[in-house]
């Protein structure tokens, strides 16, 4: 892995005194020990899915209460959540920078044609320090 990520709540505005359920899905990668989401003060409230479907993830997580996901990762991740039709809801954060590797942003194995495109209906935005935040539902079929 090339970070190595918190998974907390830290903005100010949103701290509440129960941080969220940490969930970490690892299709065959290595998750080091000494990674901080397993040496802070909630590493009690971090669930590990290992080679799982995300079918099966999300009805685990459903029998133990989660209603709400918010999704941290890279392209080929948020595709999937995409493509199976498991997003509802979108938050994209553009900063004034890029990093990262061939698999940013939305990482689809193929290209759909556009009668199966996936749509947004941008709902808000908002600029946090110097990211813009753009909140969009997702919707299938039908012009945003």
């Amino acid at each position: 892995r090339v970070d190595n990520p918190v998974l907390t709540v830290r903005h100010s505005r949103f701290k509440t005194k129960r941080q969220p359920l940490r969930v970490v899905v690892s299709q065959g990668g290595i998750l080091p020990s000494s990674s901080r989401i397993f040496k802070d003060i909630f590493h009690e409230r971090t669930l590990v899915y290992q080679n799982k479907k995300l079918s099966f993830i999300l009805k685990d997580l459903g029998k133990k209460g989660v209603m709400n996901l918010l999704v941290e990762g890279g392209g080929k991740v948020h595709a999937s959540f995409l493509n199976q039709n498991f997003a509802h809801e979108v938050a994209l954060f553009w900063a004034p920078m890029m990093t990262g590797t061939e698999s940013m942003g939305f990482n689809f194995s193929k290209q759909a044609p556009l009668k199966k495109s996936i749509f947004f209906k941008p709902w808000s935005t908002e600029m946090i320090g110097k990211d813009l935040l753009v909140r969009a539902l997702v919707q299938r079929s039908v012009r945003a």
